[in-house]
Formats: C-alpha cells, structure tokens, sequence
C-alpha cells in the first residue's frame, strides 16, 4: 500500500462527471492498494497406473512468494464447483517457482472414470481445468492349475 499526502487549497471527486465529494483547504489523501496476483494453476493429463492407483499431474506458479497447492478428484465431474469439492490429497506449500507438480492417489476402483483438477492458494486461489482419466480394468486371474499327470503302469503275469 501507498498513501500520498498533500496540502490543497481545494479538491473534489468526482465518477462519471458528477461530483460525490469535495473540501475546502486542506489535506488530501490518495490511497494505493496493490492487488493480489493470483497463482497459475493448470492440470496436466494423466493416465492411470493401475486399476487402483494414478499420478495425478499439474503445473503450478505463485507469482508471490510461496504458494500452497493440492489436487482434487470424483467420480462427478468437477467444473464450476467451488474448491473443496472432491476428495483432496495433502496441500503441499513450496517456493512457488513454476514447474509440475504431482500427487499419487491410491483406493481407486477399477474401470471407473474419475475427474482431478490442481488448485494452487497463496494469498488467493486458482483452480485448474476439470481433466479425467479411466482406471484400467484388472487382469483376468490365473487359470486354474492342471491335474496332476498319472503314468500309466504296466503289469504283465507269468506263468507257473
């Protein structure tokens, strides 16, 4: 924030040509307030690892200081909810420099198509694009161990 002080014989304010403010002599006060520049965030495709587990990717830059981000997912898609919406893995708070970040997610259920998305806070928020990803089904189990072989025997009689 900025502030500047000055002394004024008169001064008035005025928005759209109508006056909404004035004094006499005095001081006049001009306040500035910067405002906060939100980070970048931008989830990045992924596919499933397995039919129960996925890294889940995204880019993510402060542009202030530190920033703290986390990724969410559902079964439901996610766009235009508001954060907080789908199950979040842990918010991770780093130096904010630009680069790909990466949550692993475990517990999924297989042939399920899920929605992520990477949400990055410092002293706002963002919220990436809704992306998704299908969980492969599981492979087929093992087929079932053959009999066991059985050896023919011979036997022959002999005579007395």
């Amino acid at each position: 924030m900025r502030a500047l002080i000055q002394r004024v014989a008169s001064a008035d304010v005025s928005v759209d040509g109508e006056e909404i403010g004035a004094i006499g002599p005095g001081l006049l006060v001009l306040a500035g307030v910067a405002l906060a520049t939100p980070p970048v965030a931008a989830t990045q495709q992924t596919d499933a690892s397995s039919p129960t587990t996925a890294t889940l990717f995204g880019y993510v830059y402060s542009n202030e200081g530190s920033v703290t981000y986390h990724f969410e997912y559902s079964t439901a898609p996610l766009t235009g909810l508001p954060a907080g919406s789908g199950t979040q893995t842990p918010s991770v708070t780093d130096s904010g420099a630009a680069g790909q970040r990466q949550a692993a997610i475990t517990g999924l259920s297989p042939n399920t198509t899920y929605h992520y998305r990477v949400v990055a806070s410092n002293s706002t928020q963002t919220i990436g694009d809704d992306f998704s990803f299908t969980t492969p089904s599981p492979p087929p189990p093992p087929p079932p161990p053959s009999p066991p072989r059985v050896d023919a025997v011979q036997t022959s009689q002999q005579g007395t």
